[in-house]
């Protein structure tokens, strides 16, 4: 990239250098200046990818099941499970490497818009300067995991590439680029998005010859090949999945009115508006002449027309692909928030040319405000969420929970917890096992359980706050996010009028963490907040949270639930119900001490089993506890039954002295294993079918 003097700013910056450096560092100043005292957003970093990459990272490399979410549920339909992410928090702190991802993100945006404009579309210094910044100020930069930032980077690295076919140098360094962000990505942001994205660049802006094109396309490809062992894994998870309870069907009008009217790309946020007003100026004075602006303008338009074409034929073949609720096929607006920036900056070049000088300075000005206005708006709303919501030190660096993951790993056996009012994946960044969790693809008889435990607070609901597609119960909660909660905020309640505690209990949770005072007479406070959450004035939560941010949530309650069933246990009776529906019925009438003496199975899967038949006690003895591979000893004087509160699932095999055994889903969700006399070695291992076609 040449350096030269600077034609629009020369107040301001006599470098491209430095005027892009001091870009990223306005873009980015917070994160560099705070480290993990900076806000770190809720909703997928805080709440998906920051404690799964931390969790993720105390397991051994290749390991495949994510055991702290859900029960135990499968690592790779996490969407995120890469070499980079998970290396990268083995090697740092959490909350370094989840900096070092935001910077990958806002740097590479801010250098590859610049680059690309001038590069590509031959813009002058000052119009490429205003392309960087009206892309990266409201693209959600903030995302540690968003493919969006990166791609202008991937069109210029391409597009040097194919102006010098005959550089090795140039494509491995195209190549390695297009093959991290293909590592990196969100896997749902990945396909097919970038790279029709890429392709249509090539095809309708910089319209390249057709080995070129051919050429592009293999490098849109590319970004999939690090991601294919992922996409089997969801195409072999999808059928057993909760996806089709709760993730919403998408309505056409809906997308129609999002993209035309409320909410649409052309004039969301004021660097859009900003775009969106120069470029119809500059077509007004002739801009259109331009076949890189009339490229660009196609690309527009087809990321407002795709997302609704798309979502009509989604809605059409929704019961043939089930796998498709809630795919969200508005993301094909990429096209229009890629091309927009570059749009604008060309019109506002075009402007440049035939107005007066001293108006220059005043059109650059006035775009460049707009998009510092949207990046401030957005700085600001990040500063409420670091009162309201917390930073990483809140989050994940809480010594009560840190405590509490000492005290649970002490035990010498595998215990769940749980948080209420306050999101569960919280607890997996502390090496903390749950029932609940927030991920794109759990079990179905996990959720199937969960919705059943819920039950008395979905009956509490308006009719028009329950969505009744759910087969068991109604999934009220929403979509992927499960967690104890409460539509009020009372200081004190009792959690056991909301939930059922005896399937908590059948579920190993053995903790209970909460902001407010709990009443249950089965929960035990073991460490007390001084005073409830919700009892707090607004200005008493905003000295708590302050405190929190610089030293660790500290303020809650801490209860040790004393009717929770071990995960490994004996039961003395075998009932079966005549399929899924009656089991959950049957566990949820029975309180803790029943279910410890008791399980219950489906009668298409009790392989023989007759209703009520009994079985000897065992002495059971945990071996060996990992994500993938777990072995229990067991020992009795006759045939015994085994149950495990982990998830059940048709890819986890068992073995007794290394025969295979059959594993049956005992109480609807969970682990059951008939167990001959005798001592015997009874081991688990997760065999996922994508694994053994590697």
């Amino acid at each position: 990239m040449a350096v030269e003097r600077s034609v629009g700013w020369q107040g301001l910056t006599r470098s491209p250098a430095v005027a892009l450096a001091a870009l990223v560092v306005f873009l980015a100043g917070e994160h560099v200046a705070l480290g993990k005292y900076s806000v770190l957003l809720t909703g997928d970093n805080a709440e998906i990818f920051q404690p799964w990459f931390i969790s993720a990272a105390l397991e051994p490399a290749g390991t495949l099941l994510d055991r702290f979410s859900a029960a135990g549920s499968d690592g790779l339909t996490q969407g995120a499970h890469t070499p980079v992410n998970l290396w990268l928090f083995r090697l740092l702190p959490g909350w370094l490497a989840g900096q070092l991802l935001v910077l990958a993100a806002i740097a590479p945006a801010v250098l590859g818009s610049y680059a690309l404009g001038r590069r590509a579309l031959k813009l002058e210094h000052a119009p490429a300067m205003v392309a960087a910044l009206l892309f990266t100020a409201f693209q959600g930069a903030n995302q540690i995991v968003n493919v969006l930032c990166w791609l202008p980077a991937l069109i210029a690295l391409t597009g040097w590439a194919l102006d010098r076919p005959s550089s090795a140098p140039r494509w491995l360094a195209a190549i390695a680029a297009v093959l991290f962000v293909g590592d990196i990505a969100y896997l749902s942001r990945l396909f097919p998005f970038p790279s029709l994205v890429l392709l249509s660049w090539f095809v309708v802006v910089e319209r390249r010859r057709p080995w070129a094109l051919l050429a592009a396309a293999g490098m849109s490809a590319l970004l999939l090949v690090p991601r294919l062992g992922e996409i089997a894994a969801f195409v072999d998870m999808a059928q057993l999945s909760h996806a089709s309870l709760v993730r919403s069907q998408p309505r056409v009008a809906d997308i129609v009115r999002e993209m035309l009217f409320e909410g649409s790309p052309l004039w969301d946020n004021w660097s859009h508006r900003a775009a969106s007003i120069v470029t119809l100026l500059g077509l007004w004075t002739g801009a259109w002449r331009n076949r890189a602006i009339v490229g660009l303008v196609l690309m527009v338009a087809a990321g407002i027309l795709l997302p609704i074409a798309a979502t009509a034929v989604q809605v059409m073949i929704l019961d043939r692909l089930p796998q498709l609720y809630g795919y969200q096929l508005r993301r094909f607006m990429v096209l229009t928030t890629v091309a927009l920036p570059f749009l604008g900056a060309l019109a506002l070049q075009r402007l440049m040319a035939e107005r007066p000088r001293r108006l220059r300075h005043a059109a650059i000005a006035v775009v460049a405000l707009a998009a510092i206005a949207d990046d401030l708006t957005l700085k600001y709303a990040a500063l409420r969420e670091w009162f309201s919501q917390g930073n990483y030190v809140a989050n994940f660096e809480s010594p009560v929970l840190r405590d509490l993951a000492g005290r649970m790993a002490a035990a010498n056996e595998p215990l769940r917890a749980e948080m209420f009012q306050v999101y569960t994946t919280f607890l997996h960044a502390y090496g903390i096992e749950t029932l609940g969790g927030y991920q794109p693809l759990f079990l179905r008889r996990t959720y199937d359980y969960w919705a059943k435990m819920s039950e008395p607070r979905a009956a509490a609901l308006p009719l028009d706050h329950v969505d009744r597609k759910g087969a068991v119960s109604p999934p009220y909660f929403r979509g992927d996010r499960v967690f104890l909660t409460a539509d009020d905020h009372l200081p004190q309640r009792t959690l056991g009028e909301s939930y059922r505690l005896n399937m908590l209990s059948l579920a190993n949770v053995a903790y209970v963490v909460s902001r407010d005072r709990l009443l249950d007479s089965s929960l035990v406070e073991e460490r007390a907040a001084p005073a409830a959450w919700s009892g707090l004035s607004e200005r008493e939560k905003i000295t708590v949270n302050f405190t929190a941010n610089l030293a660790g949530r500290s303020h809650l309650f801490l209860y040790r639930n004393t009717r929770v069933l071990p995960r490994f246990f004996a039961v003395g009776e075998v009932r079966v119900e005549k399929d899924g529906d009656a089991v959950l019925r049957a566990v949820a009438a029975a309180d803790a001490e029943a279910l410890r003496s008791m399980a219950v199975l489906e009668a298409a899967a009790a392989d023989g089993i007759a209703h009520g038949q009994r079985f000897a006690a065992l002495r059971v003895t945990l071996e060996r506890y990992g994500a993938d591979a777990i072995d229990v000893g067991t020992e009795g004087d006759g045939e015994g039954f085994l149950v495990a509160s982990n998830a059940f699932s048709p890819y986890w095999r068992v073995t007794i002295d290394g025969q295979p055994a059959r594993l049956l889903p005992a109480d609807h969700a969970f682990w059951g294993v008939v167990v001959p006399p005798g001592s015997h070695r009874v081991a688990f291992r997760y065999v996922p079918p994508y694994s053994q076609r590697k």
